[in-house]
């Protein structure tokens, strides 16, 4: 029992240090280029089908869903 909190007490620490490494406008941008991927890739019916499809795909990678959210908005701008 004891080496198995010292495992995930070392496992939580190296997993917080990589978190700690990621800068956030390079993981916006990484996220943007995703989704613009997806957007010229994936069929859907109409915009609210296709907001959809992308909230699911980014958060689905992990992505924060309020930065998602963001990003997917900055897109549909840029479209309009």
């Amino acid at each position: 029992v004891d080496d198995a909190i010292v495992v995930v007490e070392n496992v939580t620490r190296l997993i917080d240090e990589a978190m700690a490494q990621l800068v956030p406008e390079e993981n916006s941008e990484r996220l943007e280029e995703m989704l613009r991927k997806k957007v010229a890739k994936t069929t859907a019916r109409n915009d609210y089908e296709l907001r959809g499809k992308l909230v699911r795909f980014a958060v689905g990678r992990g992505f924060d869903l309020e930065e998602v959210l963001e990003a997917i908005c900055r897109i549909f701008e840029e479209k309009e």
